[in-house]
């Protein structure tokens, strides 16, 4: 978890990625169990929709200071 102040006027960005190595073991996209890998890895391909039949969403809570 993290939190972040957005002040007025600010903006934000959205990164879509299928990977974070070397953060993370590297997915091979096989199917097969992490370091058993005896296929050659295969290319994703990754899709976001944003229409009407396929909605997509960030949802971030709001929280408010208590005024003081």
């Amino acid at each position: 978890s993290t939190a972040i102040t957005f002040e007025k006027g600010h903006r934000i960005a959205v990164h879509i990625t299928s990977s974070n190595a070397p953060r993370f073991e590297v997915n091979p996209n096989t199917g097969e169990a992490p370091g058993k890998q005896s296929q050659k890895p295969r290319v994703a391909t990754n899709s976001v929709y944003m229409d009407a039949s396929r909605p997509s969403a960030l949802v971030l809570p709001v929280i408010y200071p208590e005024a003081k």
